[in-house]
């Protein structure tokens, strides 16, 4: 015989009563490299960038099973030089997504 788990139903306004859901912090680091063969064959136009690091920090918000909200921040650095030819890079990111 299987045993069930009760657990208590989803609550679809948790703020309102007291619960603020679960915290996820998040983070990703990257790096994208391109080969000099690629370079030498002409695939890469002039004065790009061989090397991209990037890293990301977020925070990922489950309010309830049905809504999500994502927060994130993403730095590139170009060739290993901030402020080189090609300046750095930022990204602020929110999303909000709906399960159903």
């Amino acid at each position: 015989m299987g045993h069930r788990i009760l657990c208590p139903a989803p609550s679809p306004l948790p703020l309102l009563r007291g619960h603020y859901g679960a915290l996820q912090l998040v983070a990703r680091v990257e790096r994208l490299a391109v080969s000099r063969e690629a370079i030498s064959r002409g695939l890469e136009s002039p004065g790009s960038s061989r090397t991209a690091d990037a890293w990301t920090t977020g925070l990922d918000w489950y309010l309830n099973p049905y809504v999500k909200w994502l927060f994130g921040f993403t730095r590139t650095i170009f060739d290993g030089d901030a402020s080189g030819p090609r300046h750095a890079e930022n990204l602020i990111v929110a999303r909000a997504q709906l399960a159903f």
